[in-house]
C-alpha cells in the first residue's frame, strides 16, 4: 500500500525494540508479549504510521504527528483506509457497522486522540486555563483521560473521540480551543 512500511512479526522483535515502541505508544504492552504468530505491525521508518494487525482489533491503523496536525492525519488514516478496503474484506453489519473483536469498538472504527504535554503550563500554574478550555458536554462524547493527573506533575492530557456524527469536526475545535488558551 506504499508509505514506506514494512511488515513485522511482534515475535520477531527484539525485546528493547518492543520497550521503545510501548514508550512512543506505538504499541500496547499487552501486545508486546504476544508470542503468537498471528500478531504483526506494518510501521514505516519514520514510526508515524503504524498499522497494529491482531491486537485488540483485527486492524488498528495509527498515526502520529508533533504539532496540531490532526485533519491532515484523519485524511491520511481514510485513505489508508480505503487502499486497505481494496485488498481486504471488512466484516460490517448494517445496524452495528464495522464488527470488531472488541465489541466496545464497533461503529465506524475510527477514534481521534490528541496527547498534550502540559509540564510548563503545570510548573507556571497555568493549568487550570487548560482544564477549563476542555469540559464540555457529555453528548459531544469527548472523553478526557487525565491518568494520574492528582498524582504527578507530568500532566500527560489525552483527548479521546470516538467517531460518531461529526466528531472529528467536534475534536479539531476542542484542540483549536486548547491551543488559543
Amino acid at each position: 500500500i506504499g508509505y514506506g512500511l514494512k511488515f513485522f512479526y511482534i515475535k520477531d522483535i527484539d525485546d528493547i525494540t518492543k520497550m521503545a515502541l510501548i514508550e512512543k505508544h506505538i504499541i500496547s504492552p499487552e501486545m508486546a508479549l504476544e508470542k503468537e504468530e498471528e500478531k504483526a505491525i506494518l510501521i514505516n521508518e519514520e514510526e508515524n504510521i503504524c498499522i497494529m494487525i491482531n491486537e485488540e482489533d483485527h486492524l488498528r491503523i495509527q498515526l502520529f504527528s508533533s504539532g496540531l496536525n490532526l485533519e491532515s492525519l484523519i485524511n491520511l488514516g481514510i485513505e489508508l483506509d480505503e487502499k486497505l478496503g481494496k485488498l481486504l474484506s471488512y466484516a460490517s453489519h448494517s445496524k452495528f457497522g464495522f464488527l470488531t473483536s472488541c465489541p466496545t469498538n464497533l461503529g465506524t472504527g475510527m477514534r481521534a486522540s490528541v496527547m498534550l504535554d502540559l509540564q510548563a503550563l503545570s510548573k507556571t500554574r497555568n493549568i487550570n486555563k487548560i482544564l477549563d478550555a476542555i469540559k464540555v458536554p457529555d453528548e459531544e462524547e469527548l472523553y478526557l483521560s487525565l491518568g494520574s493527573l492528582r498524582y504527578t506533575p507530568n500532566y500527560i492530557i489525552n483527548i479521546v473521540m470516538e467517531e460518531k456524527l461529526n466528531a472529528s469536526d467536534l475534536m479539531l475545535e476542542r484542540v483549536n480551543k486548547i491551543s488559543n488558551v
